[in-house]
């Protein structure tokens, strides 16, 4: 005669070994835009979601045009969430660098790229000292527009007309024609004349 006998038991995860990001992480962030909350996952060696004790704290250090900030994260169900919220006004690239103080693997530094906002200004570059009847304008006349936290527009897309307005007949102004913003947030008006 057989007898069978079954147990259940359950499998748990090993000890924390390094610490992995939760995607999606932040590639592309638009300045003055709040980020989502950042999250990293304990994990063990073989490759299963540990629980981390909750002593285990997580740096996250931000690099930002020579400038430091720094904030912590504990443990919770094996979970680091940096909440922030983090945002930046100018245009530039973000590090993150994160350290751990149980000395566990971490995330190579991560850089995200602060793009600027939508364009709420456009300034005239330098004109020609002179601009002469039925010529063209030399330098061609340029305009840059830029966000509300005076970064120049990188996301390119827009265009930007350019008329001329006669102090004779104000309410009838001449179009002198229409540009599309450059990469670098410059509209160039080229062979523009002055009738």
């Amino acid at each position: 005669r057989t007898i069978t006998v079954s147990n259940r038991f359950d499998v748990i995860s090993g000890a924390t070994y390094e610490i992995r990001w939760q995607d999606p992480r932040p590639l592309n962030v638009r300045a003055g835009e709040t980020w989502p909350a950042l999250e990293l996952w304990a994990i063990d060696r073989y490759g299963n979601h540990a629980i981390a004790d909750s002593a285990t704290s997580l740096t996250l250090t931000l690099q930002h045009l020579g400038e430091e900030l720094s904030a912590e994260a504990r443990a919770n169900s094996g979970v680091f969430t940096f909440a922030g919220p983090y945002a930046f006004e100018t245009s530039q690239t973000v590090t993150l660098v994160f350290t751990s103080s149980a000395g566990l693997t971490v995330p190579e530094p991560h850089q995200v790229t602060i793009t600027s906002a939508d364009p709420t200004q456009l300034r005239f570059n330098p004109l020609p000292s002179a601009i002469y009847v039925r010529q063209d304008t030399v330098p061609a006349v340029t305009v840059t527009a830029y966000d509300a936290f005076e970064n120049p527009v990188d996301n390119g897309s827009h265009t930007v007309s350019l008329a001329l307005l006669d102090p004779r007949s104000p309410q009838t102004p001449t179009a002198l024609g229409t540009a599309v913003l450059q990469p670098n947030g410059v509209a160039e008006f080229p062979g523009i004349q002055i009738q």
